[in-house]
């Protein structure tokens, strides 16, 4: 669960800081600082693989308002799964590596 909003508050945190930093460019309309390249790219790592997905979906239509947040709550679920996973397989094969060692 810690896994789940850890990652659902992080992409939250990307998204707003990246629209924090991007809106100064809004009257100028110049390029994109390192800064906002960087948490692009973090806010685009963290909202794979359902987001992006479901921006080019029709779906998109079907959740509007506070219904958005669907995706991305599943998106977390999806990340908090994956690292469960992870961490369960990582765990079951250092055990058996060090039966076999003993």
């Amino acid at each position: 669960m810690l896994v789940f909003f850890a990652h659902y508050a992080a992409t939250w945190a990307a998204l707003l800081y990246g629209l924090e930093l991007s809106s100064a460019r809004f009257d100028h309309g110049g390029a994109p600082t390192a800064s906002e390249r960087t948490v692009r790219a973090v806010y685009s790592t963290l909202s794979a693989p359902v987001m992006p997905l479901f921006m080019r979906s029709p779906a998109r239509r079907w959740l509007p308002g506070l219904w958005g947040h669907v995706p991305l709550l599943l998106n977390s679920a999806l990340w908090a799964g994956t690292a469960m996973w992870l961490v369960r397989r990582i765990a079951r094969r250092s055990e058996s590596s060090s039966r076999l060692a003993s």
